[in-house]
């Protein structure tokens, strides 16, 4: 999950992409992504900073 979504948090400075997307180009399920996004969430490497226009969520690199 990390290997498809830090190239692009850190080249575009956030993620938004719809869970879906995630899903299909990891092999994992939207279950599981919104999982993995949340335990990244809890261990502060991503937040949260709402949703995109068409729905995704989007999230950032954890500023200290």
């Amino acid at each position: 999950m990390a290997v498809v979504i830090a190239p692009v948090l850190v080249e575009k400075g956030e993620l938004s992409e719809p869970l879906e997307s995630i899903a299909a180009r990891t092999g994992l399920s939207v279950r599981r992504v919104n999982e993995c996004l949340r335990l990244l969430r809890e261990h502060a490497c991503i937040s949260s900073r709402g949703g995109a226009e068409d729905g995704a969520p989007v999230y950032v690199l954890h500023q200290v």
